[in-house]
């Protein structure tokens, strides 16, 4: 886990495109109030997003499916993160700016989020 003040390290070609664009941004904080928010792996349940939907069809599939432990990420729900962003876009001298991490507390690898899900009975998923 790393914070805000930490150096930036892209390990691949996203993160490095990642990495450039915040720089690009940070050049327009010094001309303007900007609050650059860092987010992590975004899960959308209503309708079901891009990794939602994957492990739902997994887990209503016989096939089986094969989820990594060793890759754990402070995933954000996409209604808390919009919910967040309004919070921090309102004007005015007290408005955050900078950077800024939104993202979960805790760090869930995609193993556990499939269990959670199943365990929920999320889009009709039940418990292996």
């Amino acid at each position: 886990r790393y914070g805000e003040g930490d150096e930036v390290r892209p390990t691949n070609p996203y993160a490095r495109y990642k990495a450039e664009m915040e720089g690009e941004l940070a050049k327009l904080r010094e001309a303007a109030d900007v609050l650059i928010c860092r987010t992590s792996l975004i899960l959308t349940l209503d309708p079901p997003g891009k990794i939602i939907e994957f492990v739902l069809r997994a887990l209503q599939s016989s096939d089986g499916i094969t989820l990594f432990t060793d890759e754990p990420r402070n995933m954000s729900f996409s209604d808390d993160l919009a919910a967040a962003l309004l919070e921090l876009s309102s004007p005015g001298p007290a408005a955050p700016r900078g950077l800024l991490h939104l993202c979960a507390d805790e760090a869930t690898e995609r193993y556990s989020l499939a269990r959670r899900l199943a365990a929920n009975g999320v889009g009709g998923a039940a418990a292996a």
